[in-house]
């Protein structure tokens, strides 16, 4: 038990390594310049709480690390949509708003640029509360034995709070990077998870006892007093 454990840790910090050094690449790479303070500031945002919120489950939910890390879709639309998802968020986010910045095709207020990361950090505070009230989140969807409906913390106010922060965290990198450009990504890439909301509440609907309840309370998908 002890080795799997330790091998979970080490597969955890070698992803996260590896998907900050990607991130890193990327940026700088195709901004052509390490003095790029949008970009610095970008890095730290995003990094730091992904981090602490993989050492936050390595201490407290190790199973639900695993699911997070080991996971994989096994329905073709699914898979079709995550590959589409991450191809949009490190070429389209990322990779543009880069040569964004590197051609100079537009440029992003300073205050807009500090509110985006304010925005992006709020997103990803609202996913640690996702992992912390639900065990049962998974980056693929489905229905697992045992599963409860959760009904407190953040999915007191929306059903997908997880989505919820990953809107924010997908709309507001492109203005964090000094790119209008990068929207477009960002764009595509909020419908792919508006898709995502849909497909997922219809198996959670039919396969989860007490959903549809939960639904008739709890109104909104994922925005509060809007969908």
């Amino acid at each position: 038990m002890q080795e799997k454990i330790k091998s979970l840790y080490i597969l955890a910090s070698v992803s996260v390594i590896v998907f900050i050094l990607v991130l890193a690449c990327l940026i700088f790479g195709l901004t052509g310049t390490m003095d790029f303070w949008q970009g610095w500031m970008f890095l730290a945002v995003f990094c730091i709480p992904t981090c602490v919120i993989t050492i936050y489950l390595m201490i407290n939910d190790p199973v639900l690390l695993e699911r997070r890390i080991k996971s994989k879709e096994t329905r073709p639309q699914q898979i079709l949509g995550q590959s589409i998802a991450g191809f949009l968020f490190l070429f389209g986010l990322l990779g543009v708003s880069a040569l964004d910045n590197r051609f100079a095709w537009s440029g992003i207020p300073l205050i807009l640029t500090i509110i985006s990361e304010v925005l992006i950090l709020t997103g990803f505070i609202i996913v640690f509360f996702v992992f912390r009230y639900n065990s049962y989140t998974s980056k693929v969807i489905t229905v697992m034995s045992n599963q409860k409906v959760i009904t407190n913390g953040p999915y007191s106010v929306v059903r997908h709070p997880m989505y919820l922060g990953a809107i924010l965290i997908i709309l507001f990198t492109p203005l964090a990077l000094n790119s209008w450009w990068g929207m477009i990504a960002a764009i595509f890439l909020c419908v792919i998870v508006v898709f995502r909301t849909l497909d997922e509440e219809k198996l959670l609907n039919a396969e989860l006892e007490g959903y549809k309840e939960y639904c008739q309370k709890t109104k909104y998908r994922i925005i509060p007093y809007i969908w």
